[in-house]
């Protein structure tokens, strides 16, 4: 049985007042996650890896049919799926990711929804502190809902 926890919603990624979950989900534990997939602003996950978290993802997006322009910011060389866009990807093609990042909110970022894998090599790239201001000052956060995903591993 694979253990699947839940970080309540908050302002942090390091937020304290975990739910735990167990996988099969219950009809309550969806309910819960489905709010999520459904609240603008962030909605922090923990999970184990980075399969069990798209699986996840991948999993509710498929079954709620709404969301029409999808977005990852991941630092895992998993492929996507092709109706994702890679925002890491999207970026690195740059010649500098923390210059052109206001650019690209502008020019570039029109999604509806957006998970972030939390990976550590993402959360300490030098530009990725102002890559979530701008989610803020942009306003993007009360636009759609914005999962971000820690893991174990």
């Amino acid at each position: 049985m694979k253990r699947l926890e839940l970080v309540q919603s908050g302002t942090s990624a390091s937020m304290i007042g975990e739910s735990a979950f167990q996988e099969p989900l219950t009809e309550t534990d969806i309910l819960v996650l489905q709010d999520k997939f459904l609240t603008n602003g962030f909605q922090y996950l923990q999970l184990q890896n980075v399969d069990s978290g798209r699986t996840l993802i991948e999993t509710f997006l498929e079954s709620m049919h709404m969301y029409h322009t999808l977005a990852c910011l991941t630092s895992s060389s998993k492929q996507l799926p092709s109706n994702v866009s890679d925002i890491y990807y999207d970026l690195a093609i740059s010649k500098s990711i923390k210059e052109n990042l206001v650019q690209y909110f502008v020019d570039q970022f029109y999604y509806d929804f957006m998970w972030i894998e939390a990976t550590n090599d993402l959360i300490q790239a030098d530009w990725y502190k102002d890559f979530e201001s701008f989610i803020i000052d942009f306003k993007i956060d009360q636009q759609i809902p914005i999962i971000f995903i820690s893991y174990l591993e």
